[in-house]
């Protein structure tokens, strides 16, 4: 199966906004496949002006006639968590490769540390330098 796109993938899309009703949409994949044309009629006709648009400048279109659902915005307090989860789980990653080189309880163990991040990238720096202290001077 191939991730290229097909004709029909350059063939411009008349549809629902999924974000404002009432309005439309028409977007078409550009020739070299890496973006897209998007335009969007919003007020009075907004359905016929976005068809007589796909229709004088693509030729070729389809009108999509679902009824898309919005899209699923994240809450701020869902962005900042789910960044969290993301600085954790690197800290994680960053201690176990330190922990591999690092000469043994040179580095605290995290369940010691607390929910800080700082205090985290504390312990893990202080493995850093104990790996930097058994290494040659270059």
């Amino acid at each position: 199966m191939s991730n290229r796109p097909t004709p029909d993938d350059f063939r411009a899309k008349v549809f629902r906004d999924r974000e404002h009703t009432g309005d439309w949409r028409v977007e078409k994949l550009n020739d070299g496949g890496e973006s897209y044309d998007v335009t969007i009629f919003s007020g009075a006709e907004a359905r016929e002006r976005a068809i007589r648009y796909a229709d004088r400048e693509y030729a070729a279109f389809y009108e999509i006639e679902l009824e898309l659902e919005p899209y699923k915005r994240l809450t701020e307090d869902q962005i900042a968590a789910a960044e969290l989860s993301e600085l954790w789980s690197a800290l994680q990653a960053i201690r176990e490769a330190v922990e591999e080189l690092a000469p043994p309880s040179s580095v605290p163990n995290g369940e010691y540390l607390g929910p800080e991040p700082m205090r985290e990238a504390e312990a893990i720096v202080r493995g850093i330098h104990a790996i930097a202290a058994r290494s040659p001077a270059a």
